[in-house]
């Protein structure tokens, strides 16, 4: 190191050079200078940071925006009357064949089809039946017995269809279940003997009471009115020729009432003159 009092040379930092200065000496001088310039110089900055804290923030204050005017709407232009076209007259409407209505289609393709093909059925069954039984296949107690059974499965499957929504299917099947129990019934007692009057009348009675409680629950004017006929039918399918006057009459009054009660619960005036015809 250079001495800063002879300009020799030191070989050493921490001693004495020949001209009797102290190194040492000078170097903690100068490391003492600067740390004074140091804090000197952070005393500057900090005055500078509580100055600008301590300045209120300058606002400017907001100038009105000015919105511009629009514009005047462009004026229509003015067409004379010789310059205006002529008006095309419109076009006569191709003409369309008609579409029937959907009451008739709904009538036709669902209504009468349906009793038309529980018609047929039945028709068929019997033909069948009638062919086993001129060909000896099927005694008398089996023929009444599978037109009970077919009578039977009828109602079920109505009340299938009934169930998942096929409701004009429903009570067309239901409607050929109560016929075909009638002439089973018919058969068993004026056919084959195998019944008696009393046991005929109260299946007869029974099938009636189904009929009309399907007919009330199933909404159905058309089983309503089978029901009434095979109950007024009743006494004159099923009739020995003997005179029993109360019990015909009995017979008819509970018959009335009941249709009555039906007629009033479903609103469904037509009964009441079929009921007293």
């Amino acid at each position: 190191m250079r001495c800063p009092g002879c300009g020799l040379i030191n070989p050493s930092t921490a001693f004495r050079c020949s001209c009797g200065y102290s190194l040492t000496e000078v170097r903690l001088s100068e490391l003492e200078r600067r740390l004074a310039n140091l804090a000197a110089q952070l005393e500057e900055v900090r005055t500078d940071i509580s100055a600008l804290r301590q300045a209120p923030p300058e606002t400017e204050a907001a100038l009105p925006l000015e919105t511009p005017a629009p514009p005047p709407p462009p004026r229509p232009p003015v067409v004379s009357e010789a310059d205006r076209p002529t008006p095309f007259a419109p076009l006569p409407a191709a003409h369309s064949p008609r579409r029937p209505s959907p009451e008739w289609e709904a009538l036709i393709g669902g209504r009468w089809l349906a009793k038309i093909g529980i018609v047929a059925l039945v028709l068929g069954v019997l033909y069948f039946l009638k062919y086993a039984f001129d060909n000896q296949w099927i005694g008398n107690t089996g023929r009444v017995l599978i037109g009970g059974f077919s009578g039977l499965a009828l109602l079920f499957g109505g009340e299938h269809f009934q169930t998942k929504g096929f409701k004009l299917y429903g009570q067309t099947v239901a409607g050929g279940g109560i016929v075909v129990l009638y002439l089973s019934i018919y058969a068993a007692f004026n056919f084959y003997s195998l019944i008696s009057q009393i046991p005929a009348m109260l299946l007869m009675v029974l099938v009636t009471a189904v009929c009309c409680s399907l007919a009330y629950r199933y909404e159905s004017r058309t089983l309503a009115t089978m029901g009434l006929l095979g109950g007024l039918l009743t006494p004159y399918l099923l009739s020995t020729g003997k005179s029993n006057q109360i019990g015909l009459l009995s017979y008819l009054l509970v018959l009335d009432v009941g249709a009555g009660w039906l007629a009033r619960k479903r609103r469904w005036g037509f009964l009441n003159p079929i009921s007293f015809a």
